[in-house]
């Protein structure tokens, strides 16, 4: 199974691949679409949310048997930056395994970097 996807829809016109990291939020947007798109409730979503259950695992088995050349956007159902219960380390280690492979990751948070470096530019 890949973790990095293609979204579908209009959702698609953001960015030609995309990769959720946590599930959850811990910043409560009032106009968070995410909650409804994965039929969760509110109070069930907005949180300290985990990482995906072997995100770093199945995320390395993916970059070696697939070849991404465009964008990655971290993520669609949440942000990647959130208060999240691992302190962003999840985030970091994502973000060093794509910088090796992936020459453009984008986040919502761009100016919000806990420490990681950003990705190469092409």
């Amino acid at each position: 199974m890949s973790v990095i996807y293609r979204p579908k829809g209009m959702a698609r016109e953001y960015s030609p691949y995309a990769l959720n990291i946590y599930i959850g939020c811990s910043h409560r947007c009032k106009y968070c679409y995410a909650p409804h798109t994965l039929q969760r409730r509110g109070e069930d979503y907005f949180g300290k949310p985990e990482s995906r259950k072997n995100i770093l695992t199945e995320l390395e088995k993916d970059l070696k048997k697939n070849v991404y050349i465009e964008q990655v956007l971290l993520s669609f159902v949440g942000d990647c930056y959130c208060d999240s219960a691992d302190n962003g380390e999840t985030t970091r280690a994502v973000l060093k395994m794509l910088n090796a492979l992936v020459s453009n990751v984008g986040t919502k948070a761009d100016h919000h970097t806990n420490g990681a470096k950003s990705p190469r530019k092409s």
